[in-house]
């Protein structure tokens, strides 16, 4: 059954990251995720809007169809980790309407277990 379970997971984080990738590119538009990422005082906000939108996207479409599943999860772990610590910290663990980082959190911890699963069943590889 351990397999089924590192599926499930694939597949839901796969989700969350695609419609992650597609918010940023087409809701927020590059310019507006970079703007959102030099408010909060991230570094290099042009280059880090791309690498959340391939990261996102592309890990996000690996992780559904099973795919380099492990990268997938690692390229995202950075990304996860920023979110956490450089953005949602300070905004206490609940979600609210001012955030908080229980989400972030939980996606971290969820990213961190994928990659250090593998696949699991029903996978395009060999």
């Amino acid at each position: 059954m351990e397999s089924y379970g590192a599926t499930v997971l694939r597949i839901f984080l796969g989700v969350i990251y695609v419609m992650h990738a597609y918010l940023a590119a087409f809701v927020y538009g590059p310019h507006g995720m970079a703007a959102f990422q030099r408010a909060h005082g991230l570094p290099f906000p042009e280059i880090g809007t791309w690498y959340v939108i391939l990261a996102h996207g592309l890990g996000g479409i690996c992780l559904i169809l099973g795919l380099l599943v492990r990268w997938a999860a690692l390229v995202n772990i950075p990304i996860m980790a920023g979110a956490l610590f450089a953005v949602h910290l300070k905004q206490g663990f609940f979600m609210s309407k001012d955030g908080g980082y229980e989400y972030a959190l939980l996606v971290l911890g969820a990213t961190i277990a994928q990659a250090l699963l593998g696949a699991g069943a029903f996978t395009f590889r060999r």
